[in-house]
């Protein structure tokens, strides 16, 4: 255990081979166990999955071992395929399998493994809650996540602490920030995740104020931010204009320890950007040196130039942007350079971009959007006719759009945590839980 969590694979492998050269290559079911989880942790899964295969004989710990090595190192797939070939399954083969689907974005498998295990009378325990909470999307996942939050609560799982910081997250993401901001204040144990889950979730709807009132909060509870804290707080100031508030964040950061990265300069120039300071972005980034060798940065400065149609400037910032993704192609940011010119109607220019990037096969993959409507699930791309009730879509966007230009028209909306539009496709989960929960 010492090597794995040591990493040293150069001393794992002599101690693998010291093993085998005593035992006459008959290791103890405990000492195979140990090894795939040194290989695995050294990033050698393939090699602890040969010597997995190769075991005459194997417990549950030795297939959750194997499992849990597949889903940490990124083979979801190869996971889930074992956990389905494992000769008896306890909660931590249930965990990794639902795991597994999660982080490969199959939410729907994810959810369905979860119903599975209910119906076999397993219960789940604080990390089944951690694994399946992202699963709950935005677009109808919001039943199904209060579902979880009741099972949490009746279980006491909720007093853990990365239970309630998933939570938060799903709350957040699902648009439910109040409920997210109350789980929150509920929670007894807070850690530096649960406080930047939180900070994140207000910073995306646009609470900078609050967001900046939680930091204060974090200090004088004595828990020390780390990176991906100020990444989420300078987003947050971005999105609600805290411009100056921003800024001193990103100052801020050296009395904490905490060294600025990419993300971070980029964060900041978009703050910046955003708020139409642009030469003070521009100077930031130039001065940056090597360390501003970062297509995000100089990508969101492109996308201030073409908002505040700073032509000029958007040229130079372009030429930097190339010159550092060259070997990428960056299609995106190509496409972005054509919009600042189209904005100017320098047409030239526009047939200049578009022309070098048919010659160098350069080619933005489109973006698309979804709505959860009932029990279904509606896709979008740009300029999209394929949808069987298109004429009746576009027909409602014009009216929609005639409106909107009416005199008098107010298109402030306020912001409202209900969920009367959401709607989920786990509704027998209510029935299943309760079964779980017996």
């Amino acid at each position: 255990m010492a090597v794995s969590q040591l990493q040293d694979l150069g001393l794992g492998k002599q101690i693998h081979a010291y093993l085998f050269k005593e035992s006459c290559s008959l290791l103890p079911l405990v000492l195979c166990n140990a090894l795939i989880v040194m290989y695995s942790r050294c990033g050698k899964v393939h090699v602890a999955f040969e010597l997995f295969r190769r075991m005459s004989q194997r417990d549950v710990v030795s297939w959750n071992t194997m499992i849990s090595a597949f889903v940490q190192n990124g083979l979801n797939l190869e996971g889930v395929s074992l956990v389905e070939r494992a000769d008896e399954r306890d909660t931590v083969t249930w965990n990794a399998m639902i795991a597994g689907y999660t982080q490969s974005g199959q939410t729907e498998e994810a959810t369905a493994v979860l119903r599975k295990m209910l119906k076999e009378r397993q219960t789940p325990n604080a990390v089944t809650l951690v694994s399946i909470l992202p699963a709950c999307s935005p677009f109808g996942g919001i039943r199904a996540g209060k579902e979880i939050h009741g099972f949490a609560v009746r279980r006491y799982l909720d007093e853990n602490v990365f239970v309630g910081t998933a939570l938060i997250d799903m709350y957040s993401r699902c648009g439910q920030i109040s409920f997210a901001e109350r789980t929150f204040d509920g929670m007894v144990d807070k850690n530096t995740v649960t406080y930047t889950t939180m900070l994140s979730g207000f910073g995306q709807h646009g609470l900078g104020e609050k967001a900046l009132t939680l930091f204060s909060s974090m200090k004088e509870a004595g828990v020390r931010p780390d990176g991906i804290t100020f990444v989420a707080l300078i987003a947050g100031c971005s999105s609600s204009g805290l411009v100056d508030e921003g800024v001193a964040v990103y100052e801020s950061m050296e009395e904490f320890g905490v060294v600025a990265t990419p993300e971070h300069h980029c964060c900041v120039v978009d703050l910046l950007g955003r708020a139409g300071r642009l030469e003070e972005a521009y100077e930031l980034a130039k001065g940056l040196g090597d360390d501003g060798n970062y297509a995000g940065i100089w990508g969101s400065l492109l996308a201030a130039c073409r908002v505040h149609c700073k032509m000029e400037l958007g040229e130079s910032v372009a030429d930097r942007l190339f010159e550092i993704g060259k070997e990428r192609g960056l299609a995106g940011y190509h496409v972005l350079l054509s919009n600042v010119y189209a904005a100017e109607r320098n047409w030239d220019n526009v047939d200049r971009v578009r022309k070098e990037m048919r010659e160098r096969g350069l080619r933005k993959e489109p973006g698309s959007s979804w709505i959860q409507v009932g029990d279904w699930s509606h896709r979008f791309m740009s300029r999209d006719e394929s949808h069987p009730e298109n004429d009746q879509i576009y027909a409602m966007l014009r009216g929609l759009a005639l409106e909107m230009k009416s005199p008098g028209y107010d298109t402030t909306l306020e912001p409202s945590d209900s969920d009367s539009t959401s709607s989920s496709s786990s509704s027998s989960m209510t029935t299943l839980w309760d079964a779980g929960a017996t």
